[in-house]
């Protein structure tokens, strides 16, 4: 379980309006990080 209470891992979301800072963010996680959010993704349109 994560410190806020969740059993889902964060996922990537670009804040800003500047696609090569989103491109950025999701390099800089892992390929594993990546497959858990789309889980997580695809839990919530459940």
């Amino acid at each position: 379980m994560n410190t806020w209470g969740s059993e889902l891992p964060p996922f990537v979301v670009a804040t800003e309006n500047d696609a090569l800072n989103g491109v950025a963010m999701l390099f800089g996680h892992r390929a594993d990080s990546i497959k858990r959010n789309e889980i997580a993704l695809d839990r919530l349109k459940e």
